[in-house]
């Protein structure tokens, strides 16, 4: 008979796999009534918060492990001599100019005034196609944000996408809202603005006039803004204009001039404008001609964006504010740190050609894909007995399913950087270039159909990921390590950790908002309206569900902002526990059988430690549900998790009327 609460010696050492944390259990809880503190309870108790961040959980042990090994390759590459490759010295050069707090400071604010002589002739002559290409060029997403992105109508074209950006604080609530908590968040910030304008050299009174400048002209910006909830659909961000429609809507600026200058390859024949709303906010503001005010704010957003290659004054600030104030860390994190996250943004995919040579193999990328073709077997099955879908959608998603693309490691063909210019010593200069070079990569993909074999994230970096548009998935090599993936360790650890992270992002690709694209990434309805009713349906289970739960003090999880995760991780979970075929035939592992074990490694890589500040902002913003919710809701709806520690009907988890789609 299965044991609710397993011994804790019931193997020896030897037979127990990496995997879960065996120390990390609290086996005085009862996992029926509350699993995640079971799972994670002593884990929790001896992993507080470092005083450097404002969350610890299992991700961040890994984020930080996957950083000690970018820092070593980055060290080896700033010390080496002569016998270095034109790549490993463009990486050493731009980690060693970073790391130059002294030479940074003695620069001081000289390496701003090519800058601000620009903003300063843009604003007196009104001449905002200049400016704002010239921001756009630098990566300075203000007033909006410029970037290349599949047509979601026919995802092998590419089209250049005009979003919202401009605004510091991380919602457009956060200049809304009434309440104490975001009254303070605002009057924390305008503080920070007055400081950052009182380091460019202003006097006090000056630096208050100007940050209430910035306050104001972002709050604008805001009210036009879409709110959370709106930018989950890629449907309602959809608007594609053509250059005549954005002459009328924003007439202030020469757009063909404005293409021209950013180097779109001529002339778009569409625009995809994200917010029509914020383009008109940004016109509007354009009209006032208040040289004042856009002096203010393009000074504040130029400087926010190359913060960490400026006198160490402008980090202190910039700490203080979004990690202290905002989101509860203690101090500013260690200056390789910074350096190495800038030299990823800089020069990501040729450090990432360094780690994957150590750190991920041939044979676990072979492995790992055939984890995530057996939870894709398993998602086929589930469409195909699905009881409330018709057989003309269950075609369809079929035909999806069996085409989405795997992704695992890394790129097999890496990006160019030969036109990339890194001297050491120039840490404001680097930045810059390699923010443009950035852009104009970025940019050169309109002149070509969509690469389907570009990445959205760096080979070091901890990341599972889908992409709805391209109907594909992907694992980063920072993410092939334990807790999630163990060449030593037990399937039941492989599936309940890797294998439910597969399933999570294959759920995605049917998700409330995956599910309108087809198996080529498009979105169109391929759903019969019947289908659609039964989906929405299946799907409010899970939002009235989740919005039930309490994240902080009286701030409930806001199910609809999070039904997409949660669906993923529901269905995620299922998939995979069927995927991985585990009952109690093979027998215990320090006392734990094999569905126990499953179960275990779930909940363990959720197990969090977070400040009240960033979890507040967190609910309020993500569309993640906090890790108690993501482990007890969910298991909370699997029969097989009752079964497999034996957990009464009655107990909390176990519920009388679970939600279940995929």
């Amino acid at each position: 008979m299965t044991n609710r609460k397993p011994a804790a010696n019931a193997s020896s050492p030897a037979a127990n796999p990496l995997g879960f944390e065996l120390s990390g259990i609290d086996r005085s809880a009862d996992p029926c009534r509350d699993f995640y503190t079971y799972a994670c309870g002593f884990w929790l108790a001896r992993h507080p918060i470092p005083p450097d961040k404002s969350r610890v959980s299992r991700y961040d042990e890994m984020i930080d492990r996957n950083e000690a090994w970018t820092q070593a390759i980055l060290e080896r590459a700033a010390a080496s001599g002569g016998d270095q490759s034109t790549l490993e010295k463009k990486i050493g050069d731009a980690y060693a100019s970073c790391l130059d707090q002294r030479t940074i400071d003695r620069r001081g604010l000289s390496v701003l005034a090519t800058d601000f002589a620009a903003i300063e002739t843009a604003v007196q002559a009104g001449d905002w196609t200049a400016i704002f290409a010239r921001f756009a060029g630098l990566g300075v997403n203000a007033p909006f944000t410029v970037y290349p992105d599949q047509d979601i109508r026919s995802p092998d074209e590419m089209m250049l996408q005009l979003d919202v950006g401009g605004m510091g604080l991380r919602d457009r609530d956060d200049y809304l809202r009434d309440d104490e908590h975001t009254r303070s968040l605002r009057t924390a910030y305008r503080f920070h603005l007055r400081r950052v304008f009182a380091l460019l050299g202003e006097s006090a009174e000056q630096a208050q006039t100007d940050a209430d400048r910035v306050i104001d002209m972002e709050t604008s910006l805001a009210r036009a803004a879409p709110d959370v909830l709106t930018r989950r659909s890629r449907l309602a961000l959809y608007h594609p204009l053509t250059p005549e429609d954005l002459r009328q809507r924003a007439p202030r600026i020469d757009w063909g001039l404005y293409f021209q200058r950013l180097g779109v390859p001529p002339p778009p024949r569409r625009v995809n404008v994200n917010s029509p709303q914020f383009l008109e906010a940004v016109q509007a503001l354009s009209a006032q001609e208040d040289p004042n005010r856009w002096r203010a704010y393009l000074r504040w957003h130029l400087v926010r964006q190359f913060t960490q290659v400026l006198p160490a004054s402008f980090a202190a600030a910039d700490f203080d504010f979004f990690l202290r104030t905002a989101r509860g860390a203690r101090e500013l994190a260690p200056r390789w740190k910074r350096c190495a996250r800038l030299v990823n943004d800089q020069l990501g995919e040729a450090v990432g050609q360094l780690f994957v040579k150590e750190h991920c193999t041939t044979e676990s990328r072979a492995r790992v894909r055939a984890i995530i073709e057996s939870v894709r077997r398993a998602l086929q099955n589930d469409i195909a007995s699905a009881a409330w879908m018709s057989d003309a959608t269950r075609g369809e998603a079929l035909v999806k399913a069996a085409a989405i693309a795997v992704k695992i490691g890394h790129p097999d063909r890496w990006r160019d950087y030969s036109g990339l210019t890194i001297e050491r010593g120039l840490a404001y200069e680097n930045a810059q270039r390699a923010r443009s070079f950035e852009v104009r990569r970025q940019i050169a993909m309109l002149a070509a159909p969509t690469d389907r074999e570009e990445w959205n994230s760096l080979p070091q970096q901890l990341d599972g990921y889908s992409t709805k548009v391209l109907n594909e998935i992907a694992f980063t090599a920072g993410i092939l390590q334990r807790p999630f993936f163990d060449p030593n360790a037990d399937p039941a650890l492989h599936y309940g950790a890797l294998g439910a992270v597969a399933g999570h992002e294959l759920i995605h690709l049917f998700d409330d908002q995956g599910r309108r694209f087809d198996a080529r990434g498009a979105m169109r309805d391929w759903w019969t309206p019947e289908d659609a009713l039964q989906y929405r349906e299946l799907a409010q289970c899970f939002v009235d569900e989740y919005g039930g739960e309490i994240a902080i003090d009286d701030l409930h999880i806001n199910g609809q902002l999070t039904l997409g995760e949660n669906l993923a991780d529901n269905g995620g979970l299922r998939l995979a526990f069927r995927a991985s075929g585990v009952d109690n035939s093979s027998g215990q592992i320090d006392g734990f059988t094999p569905p126990q074990r499953f179960f275990l490694a779930w909940a363990q890589i959720r197990c969090e430690n977070v400040t009240d500040r960033w979890m507040r902002e967190r609910t309020l913003t993500d569309g993640h549900s906090p890790g108690r919710a993501r482990v007890n809701v969910v298991v909370s709806n699997m029969s097989e998790f009752a079964e497999a520690f034996q957990c009464p009907s009655k107990a909390p988890m176990v519920r009388e009327h679970p939600c279940v789609l995929w």
